[in-house]
């Protein structure tokens, strides 16, 4: 797809499928200078201050990511919900490869807290799907939580056994929505230094099991 560049290098596509009937929000993977500065800033930050059920005071997560989107989550919404209301018996679902794995997660909380019609309440809003593929980790223990039961309908994270990306960052606080479906060999010593390898085949149709690729189909 063609995607459009805004703010601080985020590229992202709205794209409308009249045949599957989905409307995705689609994330670039990095692809200049400025995403691998976003992608080192990983020590955590609160991202969106509330307070849900007296557990989530503070949604936190990956400085980087969290700062880039923030910038330019006004445009990206505004054009991605005026999809969704002109083709309200469509499915949602966010999506990204890497960075735009990590962009996906947060565009998700926000999509759904944007069309809630009482903010306080998550069940008032559309809560879409989310699909990445070799994400890194970007939110704290509690806020993955609220994302994952709170805002999302499904979260479906593919990860490679062997892809670094996936594994960073590794301390406690920083999450995925869910535990990754792990897919491919395991436990390569070497996959460090192999990390074209192991992060760049997604599209690699035997990773995964028979009848198990076209993930939009239980979404």
């Amino acid at each position: 797809t063609s995607f459009k560049k805004v703010g601080y290098d985020v590229d992202y596509a709205v794209v409308v499928d009249h045949v599957k009937k989905i409307v995705y929000l689609i994330f670039e993977e990095s692809s200049s200078d400025k995403d691998w500065k976003v992608n080192f800033r990983f020590l955590r930050k609160c991202y969106k201050r509330k307070l849900y059920k007296k557990q989530v005071s503070c949604m936190k997560c990956h400085r980087g990511f969290g700062q880039a989107y923030k910038e330019v989550n006004d445009i990206i919404m505004g054009e991605y919900i005026q999809a969704c209301e002109e083709n309200p018996a469509y499915k949602f679902i966010i999506c990204g490869w890497s960075y735009g794995g990590g962009m996906s997660q947060i565009a998700a909380e926000d999509f759904n807290f944007r069309t809630r019609t009482d903010k306080s309440k998550p069940s008032t809003g559309l809560k879409p799907s989310v699909v990445t593929f070799g994400a890194p980790k970007i939110f704290s223990r509690k806020s993955a939580k609220y994302v994952r039961e709170e805002c999302c309908f499904k979260v479906v994270q593919v990860a490679q056994h062997n892809d670094p990306v996936t594994h960073v960052v590794p301390w406690d606080w920083s999450l995925n929505l869910k535990k990754s479906w792990r897919v491919g060999e395991k436990n390569n010593f070497f996959k460090w230094f192999k990390a074209e390898k192991y992060h760049c085949n997604y599209d690699d149709m035997s990773l995964y099991p028979e009848g198990t690729y076209i993930l939009a189909v239980d979404l």
